[in-house]
């Protein structure tokens, strides 16, 4: 049985981010909830402190990485260091070819999606490696292997958690402390509902790409969350685990 744990959660205000930090919370960790919209943050919190579960939330904007870091470390004090960290925040990408993208809409996205990553878990580090034991999962994409049409930042940014994860894997193996990404593929969100209307597909569109033939729901990429930052999981370290129904075994569409 895994231990009960601090858990960071960064993107935990809706979708995927929501999922994992309820999955959490039911596991029985404390969950630090680190998300912009201080509604939906008290939304998460209601809804975990009615099923006798615990969640706190960190109202923050990762944009501003110096005011995110110190509200961390002030729910740290309050709430317990976090051994457990999981980013789950998805960079603010527009579908558009890398030659349309000006160089302060790539720095944001980079700045949104990977420096944040970086940045938590250099913060959570020392603490996991006091207590010789640590658990980061980076949530990617199929994208950083195969590729994205109109959406190369991006590509790199899932690509740069992927090394990311590794680096610190290599780091910090002796410490009791892993890290791993997750590789998603097409996962039924409300965000990727609005990219689909907005391009005027079909959800028959989508899976007609994917090999099993449909969406990855939130609850599953919350199921392989908790078993790697489960005691269990101790030998899975570095690794790219492809959760996206078989979308990365066909390769890039073309756009």
């Amino acid at each position: 049985m895994s231990s009960k744990r601090v858990a960071l959660v960064a993107g935990a205000s809706f979708g995927i981010g929501r999922a994992i930090a309820e999955r959490l919370a039911s596991d029985g960790h404390r969950v630090l909830a680190l998300a912009r919209s201080q509604d939906k943050l008290a939304e998460l919190e209601e809804k975990a402190t009615s099923a006798g579960h615990v969640v706190h939330g960190i109202c923050a904007d990762v944009a501003d990485l110096e005011a995110t870091l110190a509200a961390v470390e002030a729910a740290a004090r309050d709430f317990g260091e976090p051994s457990i960290f999981v980013h789950a925040i998805s960079s603010r990408y527009r579908h558009a070819r890398l030659q349309s993208v000006n160089a302060e809409d790539m720095r944001r996205e980079i700045d949104v999606g990977l420096t944040s990553a970086a940045a938590l878990s250099s913060a959570l580090l020392r603490g996991m490696a006091r207590e010789r034991f640590g658990r980061i999962v980076f949530l990617g994409s199929s994208a950083a292997a195969v590729g994205l049409a109109g959406s190369s930042v991006y590509c790199a940014i899932k690509a740069g958690l992927e090394g990311l994860a590794r680096g610190i894997a290599v780091d910090y193996a002796d410490r009791g402390i892993t890290a791993n990404t997750i590789a998603l593929g097409m996962v039924k969100t409300e965000r990727l509902d609005e990219r689909r209307h907005s391009a005027g597909g079909s959800e028959d569109d989508l899976l007609s790409r994917v090999p099993q033939r449909r969406l990855i729901s939130v609850d599953e990429v919350a199921a392989v969350t908790s078993f790697l930052v489960s005691d269990v999981a101790q030998s899975l370290t570095g690794t790219v685990i492809q959760a996206d129904a078989g979308l990365h075994l066909v390769g890039a569409r073309i756009e």
